[in-house]
C-alpha cells in the first residue's frame, strides 16, 4: 500500500512510510509537518494530508473488497480469476462495476408474493375476478411458512404483483420526455 500511494502521489517511498507510522502513532498532521520534517524528508502539510486520505480511502476500499469478496463466496460463484481481479482493483468505481453482476437485488413484496406462487390469483384479480371471499383469514404472520401464505396474505401479495405489472405496463405505454 506504501509503493501505490508513493507512486501515485509522486513522492518518496521513505517519506510515504514514515508519514503513515506517524499518523498511527497518533500524531496529527500540523504536529508532522512542523516537527517532524527531518523523518518525512520535508513534507509540508498538504503532501501530508494528500497522503493521510489516500490511505483511508485505500482501507475503505480494502474493508469494501473483503464485503464484496464474502458476497461472492457465500453465493458460491467466486473463482480464483474473480479473486485476484478483485484483490487487484484500486479503483472504487471498477471494484463495483466488477461486483455488479454478482450483487444481490432487492427483494420486493411482489417477488415474495410471485415466490409464494400468488401470481395466477394475481392475473386473475387484474382479469375482473376475486379472491374467495369465503376463506378463512389468518391474521398471525408468523404463521406464514415459506412458501406457503394463508388466505388474507394471499390476497395481499396478489394485490401486489397487480400494482406492479400495472405499473411496469403504465411504464411501457408512457413516452419518454427529454426535455432540454
Amino acid at each position: 500500500m506504501n509503493k501505490f500511494i508513493s507512486h501515485s502521489l509522486s513522492l518518496p517511498l521513505q517519506s510515504v512510510s514514515a508519514v503513515l507510522t506517524l499518523l498511527n502513532e497518533g500524531c496529527t498532521i500540523p504536529f508532522i509537518s512542523r516537527y517532524r520534517k527531518e523523518r518525512t524528508g520535508g513534507l509540508d502539510e498538504v503532501q501530508i494530508t494528500d497522503i493521510s486520505e489516500l490511505y483511508d480511502r485505500l482501507k475503505e476500499l480494502g474493508k469494501r473488497k473483503e464485503t464484496i469478496l464474502k458476497t461472492i463466496r457465500e453465493q458460491e460463484k467466486l473463482t480464483p480469476e474473480l479473486e485476484a481481479k478483485i484483490r487487484a482493483c484500486m479503483d472504487s468505481t471498477e471494484l463495483e462495476d466488477i461486483y455488479l453482476p454478482y450483487k444481490p437485488k432487492r427483494r420486493t413484496r411482489a417477488q415474495i408474493a410471485r415466490e409464494q406462487g400468488l401470481e395466477p390469483l394475481a392475473l386473475a384479480i387484474m382479469k375482473g375476478g376475486s379472491p374467495n371471499p369465503s376463506e378463512p383469514t389468518v391474521t398471525d404472520r408468523r404463521e406464514v411458512k415459506r412458501g406457503e401464505a394463508p388466505p388474507n396474505l394471499r390476497s395481499q401479495g396478489a394485490t401486489h404483483v397487480e400494482r406492479l405489472k400495472s405499473l411496469n405496463s403504465t411504464r411501457m405505454s408512457k413516452p419518454s420526455t427529454i426535455s432540454s
